[in-house]
């Protein structure tokens, strides 16, 4: 029998709290309009969330090769919200959901000569700057990825366009009507062909406080994979946010913490979080091969520890609007063949950066700095191969090098471009002295194909946050 069933239950004439229910759900084995317990599991995630009252725990089972299909929002079920004591959990249990749906013939508009459209909303920054889509595949033809093109005269069989409507131009509070193109074979009908395509947007949405959601993989949302709103005591363990048309996880104004998870492939970056009230705390995650950027911090406060932001095509941590940010113990490798990308892209607010590695980037630390910072403050930290080590730069006059401070750091040879003057890796000296950073640093030459400041990270970084191994 459920025991919460009822929200409260009376006892000796006192109403008291009623004891938290465990609800099963199963998409294989599960039933319709089944009892929910773990001998006879729902069938679909909806079911469950009809029922699930504070301080439950949904458990749902992970059948290899078989996602579910679902969308979890906590926006219009306001009972879901636990407490400190009792926190409402989704346990995944290692399974997967997946925002790709099968569209038949009836949702497609028929173009002629094999090509049908629809309209697909998703984010504008997943789009380039002309206007197309450019990312992960997000249309598959009987199982298999379908091929992109850059316009609709470029189509040949079993491939697709996606390009931004004109008359929806992209705005922070206008949906997007992209419209999807695809062109099958000669005769054939989205009927005759199995044809999958991203079809949810944001997939696991949570805006009560005390959730908190583990073991739990989400890929291909039009959207974001993960998401809060305004919350409080959300907590996210063992999860993966992966080949989203935006981001792997996005914290808007929330209390979070999130552990032991991975967020890749995704469009934008693999993190983005945003607005004052936001403060989130990053242990153990690793981000990576996002196509933005990886982590994007926006006001609020951020602290990472232990975390991995690697291969990622833009900036690795980039942050302002007066973003409070401290790293630790962290590694940030930018693209092995291309010293393009800045490693740290710090803003306004402040900025403490300990016991990190710094590899392989066009820039490792770039300031833009449009006010004296409350702290900048980067120490005890590895700078190893990089081709800018430091670049700061006022963004208007009056910002004094303030509460900067760089300290017991080691560096390999690189440029040093503090406020309009460049110093080369030859002109070590003149950097110190005239700047008053970094004097009881040290610029060495490394040898090794590996950073060697990675204490303290997990050895198999690839059990952080699942597998880490593709899923096309």
């Amino acid at each position: 029998m459920r025991h919460s069933i009822a929200a409260f239950l009376l006892c000796a004439g006192v109403l008291c709290s009623s004891r938290a229910a465990d609800l099963h759900v199963d998409n294989v084995r599960g039933r319709e309009n089944g009892p929910g317990t773990q001998e006879a599991p729902f069938k679909t995630i909806g079911e469950a969330l009809k029922v699930l009252q504070s301080g439950d725990t949904l458990h749902l089972a992970a059948n290899e090769g078989v996602p579910y299909e679902e969308v979890i929002d906590t926006n219009p079920i306001a009972k879901w919200g636990g407490t400190p004591e009792k926190p409402t959990i989704i346990d995944g249990h290692g399974a997967t959901i997946t925002g790709l749906r099968h569209f038949p013939a009836v949702d497609w508009k028929d173009e002629g000569d094999g090509i049908f459209s629809r309209c697909l909303q998703n984010n504008a920054w997943s789009m380039d700057q002309q206007g197309y889509w450019s990312g992960h595949p997000i249309v598959f033809f009987d199982g298999q990825p379908a091929e992109f093109r850059k316009d609709k005269v470029s189509l040949t069989e079993r491939s697709y366009f996606l390009h931004k409507d004109p008359q929806h131009p992209p705005g922070r509070s206008t949906k997007l009507h992209n419209t999807l193109y695809i062109k099958l074979p000669t005769g054939k009908t989205p009927d005759e062909v199995e044809v999958v395509s991203i079809g949810a947007r944001t997939i696991l949405h949570i805006n009560r406080s005390y959730i908190t959601v583990k073991n739990l993989t989400v890929v291909y949302a039009a959207d974001d994979a993960f998401a809060t709103t305004h919350c409080k005591g959300v907590v996210f363990d063992n999860i993966r946010g992966a080949y989203c048309m935006d981001q792997g996880i996005s914290n808007h104004g929330a209390q979070a913490l999130v552990t032991n998870s991975r967020f890749d492939h995704n469009t934008v970056s693999g993190i983005v979080d945003v607005y004052p009230e936001a403060k989130v705390k990053y242990t153990n995650c690793v981000v990576e091969n996002n196509l933005r950027g990886g982590v994007e911090f926006y006001s609020g406060e951020y602290a990472m520890e232990n975390c991995i932001i690697r291969h990622n095509k833009g900036a690795g941590i980039a942050f302002n609007r007066d973003a409070e940010v401290r790293l630790s113990n962290c590694y940030v490798e930018a693209e092995v063949e291309e010293k393009r990308f800045t490693a740290i892209d710090a803003g306004s607010g402040g900025f403490t950066m300990e016991h990190c590695t710094i590899y392989n980037a066009g820039a490792a630390v770039a300031g833009w700095l449009t006010k004296n910072p409350e702290t900048f403050a980067v120490t005890n930290c590895g700078f190893i191969n990089n081709r800018i080590n430091l670049n700061l730069t006022k963004a208007k006059e009056g910002v004094e090098a303030t509460n900067i401070q760089f300290g017991q750091n080691t560096y390999t040879p690189g440029e040093f471009r503090v406020f309009g003057t460049t110093y080369g890796a030859h002109q070590w000296d003149d950097y110190r002295q005239e700047t008053g950073f970094d004097g009881d640093s040290l610029m060495q030459t490394y040898q090794g194909t590996l950073p060697p400041h990675k204490t303290g990270l997990p050895v198999d970084t690839n059990r952080i946050g699942g597998d880490g191994q593709s899923i096309e």
